[in-house]
Protein backbone atom coordinates (compact mmCIF):
# COMPACT_ATOMS: atom_id res chain seq x y z
CA UNK A 1 0.00 0.00 0.00
CA UNK A 2 1.36 3.40 -0.98
CA UNK A 3 1.75 5.86 1.87
CA UNK A 4 -0.46 8.93 1.86
CA UNK A 5 2.49 11.36 2.01
CA UNK A 6 4.09 9.83 -1.05
CA UNK A 7 0.83 10.09 -2.98
CA UNK A 8 0.35 13.73 -1.98
CA UNK A 9 3.91 14.58 -2.96
CA UNK A 10 3.61 12.82 -6.30
CA UNK A 11 0.35 14.60 -7.06
CA UNK A 12 1.82 18.01 -6.17
CA UNK A 13 4.89 17.27 -8.31
CA UNK A 14 2.68 16.17 -11.21
CA UNK A 15 0.56 19.34 -10.96
CA UNK A 16 3.63 21.58 -10.83
CA UNK A 17 5.16 19.77 -13.82
CA UNK A 18 1.95 20.03 -15.84
CA UNK A 19 1.70 23.74 -15.04
CA UNK A 20 5.31 24.32 -16.12
CA UNK A 21 4.80 22.42 -19.38
CA UNK A 22 1.58 24.32 -20.08
CA UNK A 23 3.37 27.64 -19.56
CA UNK A 24 6.11 26.55 -21.93
CA UNK A 25 3.54 25.62 -24.55
CA UNK A 26 1.71 28.94 -24.13
CA UNK A 27 4.87 31.03 -24.61
CA UNK A 28 6.87 29.07 -27.17
CA UNK A 29 4.28 27.43 -29.41
CA UNK A 30 1.61 28.91 -31.61
CA UNK A 31 -1.83 28.15 -30.20
CA UNK A 32 -4.62 27.78 -32.78
CA UNK A 33 -7.19 30.58 -32.48
CA UNK A 34 -10.04 28.16 -31.74
CA UNK A 35 -8.18 26.58 -28.81
CA UNK A 36 -6.78 29.75 -27.23
CA UNK A 37 -9.66 30.44 -24.83
CA UNK A 38 -9.95 26.81 -23.77
CA UNK A 39 -6.23 26.54 -23.10
CA UNK A 40 -6.24 29.79 -21.13
CA UNK A 41 -9.15 28.54 -19.02
CA UNK A 42 -7.44 25.20 -18.38
CA UNK A 43 -4.20 26.95 -17.43
CA UNK A 44 -6.12 29.08 -14.92
CA UNK A 45 -7.66 25.98 -13.36
CA UNK A 46 -4.27 24.27 -13.23
CA UNK A 47 -2.67 27.29 -11.57
CA UNK A 48 -5.35 27.16 -8.87
CA UNK A 49 -4.59 23.50 -8.23
CA UNK A 50 -0.85 24.18 -8.02
CA UNK A 51 -1.44 27.07 -5.62
CA UNK A 52 -3.59 24.85 -3.40
CA UNK A 53 -0.97 22.09 -3.36
CA UNK A 54 1.82 24.53 -2.48
CA UNK A 55 -0.30 26.17 0.21
CA UNK A 56 -0.89 22.76 1.76
CA UNK A 57 2.81 22.04 2.04
CA UNK A 58 3.84 25.45 3.30
CA UNK A 59 0.97 25.96 5.74
CA UNK A 60 0.81 22.46 7.18
CA UNK A 61 4.12 22.94 8.99
CA UNK A 62 2.48 25.25 11.54
CA UNK A 63 0.36 23.67 14.20
CA UNK A 64 -3.31 24.45 14.48
CA UNK A 65 -2.72 26.17 17.83
CA UNK A 66 -0.19 28.54 16.25
CA UNK A 67 -2.62 29.48 13.49
CA UNK A 68 -5.43 30.03 16.01
CA UNK A 69 -3.16 32.29 18.07
CA UNK A 70 -2.21 34.37 15.02
CA UNK A 71 -5.87 34.69 14.01
CA UNK A 72 -6.86 35.74 17.54
CA UNK A 73 -4.17 38.44 17.59
CA UNK A 74 -5.32 39.74 14.19
CA UNK A 75 -8.94 39.89 15.35
CA UNK A 76 -7.93 41.71 18.55
CA UNK A 77 -6.08 44.30 16.46
CA UNK A 78 -9.09 44.81 14.20
CA UNK A 79 -11.43 45.11 17.19
CA UNK A 80 -9.14 47.70 18.81
CA UNK A 81 -9.12 49.69 15.56
CA UNK A 82 -12.91 49.62 15.35
CA UNK A 83 -13.27 50.67 18.99
CA UNK A 84 -10.92 53.63 18.44
CA UNK A 85 -13.20 55.01 15.74
CA UNK A 86 -12.24 56.61 12.44
CA UNK A 87 -8.82 58.23 12.33
CA UNK A 88 -9.97 61.03 10.04
CA UNK A 89 -13.42 62.56 10.11
CA UNK A 90 -15.26 62.90 6.82
CA UNK A 91 -15.98 66.45 5.56
CA UNK A 92 -19.55 67.69 5.92
CA UNK A 93 -19.79 68.94 2.36
CA UNK A 94 -17.90 67.90 -0.74
CA UNK A 95 -15.26 70.34 -1.90
CA UNK A 96 -16.12 72.53 -4.85
CA UNK A 97 -14.17 71.67 -7.97
CA UNK A 98 -13.13 74.33 -10.44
Amino acid sequence: MIRRDVTRGALAFLLLGAFSIALFVMFWRTIPEGNRETLTYMLGQLSGMVTTALAFYYSSSKSSADRNDITAKALDTVAAGIAAGPAVSAPDEPEARP
